[in-house]
């Protein structure tokens, strides 16, 4: 699909936006290493600025992206799909701040863990990982949109795929709490829980990011 003029800026938008969501699915990874791993909490809260820096910044994109939808860049028939496109990327975005803001509230974990800190932070940071795959993969399905649908298709597939990985994974950690029930307070295990969870949601609003990408290239193929 050839893009001209109004299209071309806004499919540019998009992509700035989507460049500031891999980054910051990777500094999320960076987070989870920094926070339980190496107990570094100063450099945590560093990663956790720098992540909602990227988040205003791919929020400003988003808005940006949809003005340019409603002065006429694309046809009527889409561009309510490409607006719910936008949200949808939002949601993202704030699932993955929503993950790192939580954590940072909990600063008492790592002394109630102790030694096992880094345990769990291993185990947090796999769930991690296997977010901003999901991640990666669905920025390339977005940057992919106008280029090639059939790439948007497979690269869905894979996001569809690392969800539900990072569902097995959200599953493993949560069984392997058990252990801690024996030394770690009741609160404490169910803010471990919540958090994985969180974490759990950035897969999930990939997933769900992907559906909007199917139904655009279905409506783009005619």
């Amino acid at each position: 699909m050839k893009i001209r003029g109004k299209e071309r800026e806004a499919a540019n938008v998009l992509r700035e936006a989507c460049s500031k969501l891999s980054k910051m699915g990777f500094k999320c990874e960076e987070f989870f290493e920094t926070f339980f791993v190496e107990g570094d909490i100063y450099a945590a809260e560093a990663i956790g600025k720098k992540i909602s820096e990227l988040e205003s910044g791919a929020d400003e994109d988003r808005r940006r992206f949809i003005q340019i939808l409603y002065d006429g860049a694309f046809l009527p028939a889409i561009r309510g799909d490409l607006v719910e496109l936008a949200e949808r990327l939002d949601r993202v975005l704030d699932a993955i701040e929503d993950t790192l803001r939580s954590v940072l509230l909990r600063e008492s974990l790592l002394k109630k863990l102790g030694k096992r800190s880094k345990e769990v932070g291993v185990r947090l940071k796999k769930v991690a990982i296997k977010s901003r795959e999901t991640v990666n993969s669905l920025v390339e399905a977005v940057n992919s949109l106008f280029v090639s649908m059939d790439k948007v298709v497979l690269k869905v597939d894979e996001v569809q795929k690392l969800e539900h990985e990072s569902d097995l994974l959200e599953a493993e950690f949560i069984a392997s709490l058990v252990e801690l029930e024996k030394v770690l307070d009741p609160l404490s295990v169910v803010q471990l829980e919540d958090i994985v969870k969180k974490l759990g949601l950035i897969s999930d609003a990939a997933e769900d990011t992907g559906d909007v990408l199917l139904r655009l290239v279905s409506s783009l193929k005619g």
